[in-house]
């Protein structure tokens, strides 16, 4: 397949998002720049999750991003359910998924200082 100069590189920018915090807004409006950017939300959500992945979804959408909500947990998948898709991600084991399923990737480094992590435990890693 060739693709024409314009044209961006279609990719997936899988995650939780949950809670959403400028760091992923920051995140997804650079990539979507730089390609035909579909971001995925997993349902595979803490307990104590503020919001479920179909609101994050639609916050999501809200930004001008293709976004699609994907049943249970990305890394688990035996095989790439997007083959034709770049995957982008600053997780480790998102990438290391990428490796095993043959999935072309690239590491993105995160945007903002704060992780949902630290805001779920109060600031604390």
């Amino acid at each position: 397949m060739v693709r024409e100069q314009n044209q961006k590189i279609r990719a997936i920018f899988p995650g939780k998002f949950n809670p959403p915090h400028i760091g992923h807004a920051k995140s997804i409006l650079k990539l979507k720049d730089f390609y035909d950017l579909k971001v995925v939300v997993t349902t595979d959500t803490p307990d104590n999750a503020p919001l479920t992945a179909y609101d994050i979804a639609e916050e999501i959408w809200e930004l001008g991003v293709d976004t699609e909500v994907f049943e249970g947990v990305l890394c688990q998948q035996e095989t790439n359910p997007y083959p034709d898709y770049l995957v982008l991600s600053g997780n480790p084991k998102v990438i290391e998924w990428a490796k095993k399923v043959g999935a072309k990737y690239k590491f993105v480094p995160r945007s903002g200082n704060i992780s949902g992590t630290q805001i779920r435990n109060g600031g604390q890693s």
